[in-house]
């Protein structure tokens, strides 16, 4: 009994949480690839190992974003000038902080996703199964199609650190780098990427 007990609040606050991500101003890309997952109980799987990975994941980057800030003083005193005007902004406008606030932080964000390339939480993601048949770009550019139910992992570590991908200062934190507006969670995907999680 207790364990159904646990299972329904956990069902119940799983879909108060996506219900309100949805209510927002403008959802993030997670949000609304969540909410448009067909398979539910993928769904809430999903969101599941979210919040039950978010503990240690979210004190991971924070203790690596300190560590290069403090290691690129550069960088966290434009962090910090950032942060400060945004705290006066906010005390003269009086009133609490909204979430669609936080995207006024661009330097802080881009430390964040900086410190999130460098020192990845994962080196590997649990493995995933394509939702469709999707063409994707393998070794040496030769096309790789993958038919849909395709079970795939994905190595962030290389990804992350690859050269090719980041330049010659791959193994450099710098914020400054040039990324892609998803990359910042800013907006949609590049055209014609392929959705291959589920």
């Amino acid at each position: 009994d207790r364990l159904i007990e646990r299972m329904t609040f956990g069902k119940q606050f799983v879909d108060s949480l996506l219900s309100k991500g949805l209510a927002a101003d403008n959802p993030t890309p997670l949000v609304q690839s969540l909410a448009e997952m067909e398979d539910i109980q993928a769904r809430d799987e999903n969101m599941m190992a979210l919040l039950v990975a978010g503990h240690d994941t979210t004190a991971y980057t924070m203790q690596f974003l300190l560590f290069e800030l403090a290691r690129n003083p550069e960088y966290q005193i434009r962090a910090r000038e950032e942060s400060i005007k945004f705290y006066q902004d906010l005390d003269n406008r009086g009133g609490q902080i909204q979430y669609s606030d936080l995207n006024k932080l661009t330097f802080l964000r881009r430390c964040i996703t900086e410190s999130l390339r460098l020192w990845n939480v994962a080196t590997t993601v649990f493995t995933r199964v394509c939702s469709t048949a999707v063409e994707v770009k393998g070794k040496g550019e030769k096309k790789v199609k993958l038919p849909k139910g395709t079970s795939f992992n994905f190595w962030y570590f290389g990804q992350h650190h690859a050269e090719s991908l980041w330049g010659s200062d791959s193994l450099v934190f710098n914020p400054d780098r040039e990324f892609q507006n998803h990359e910042l969670q800013r907006g949609e995907r590049v055209s014609g990427e392929p959705d291959v999680g589920a």
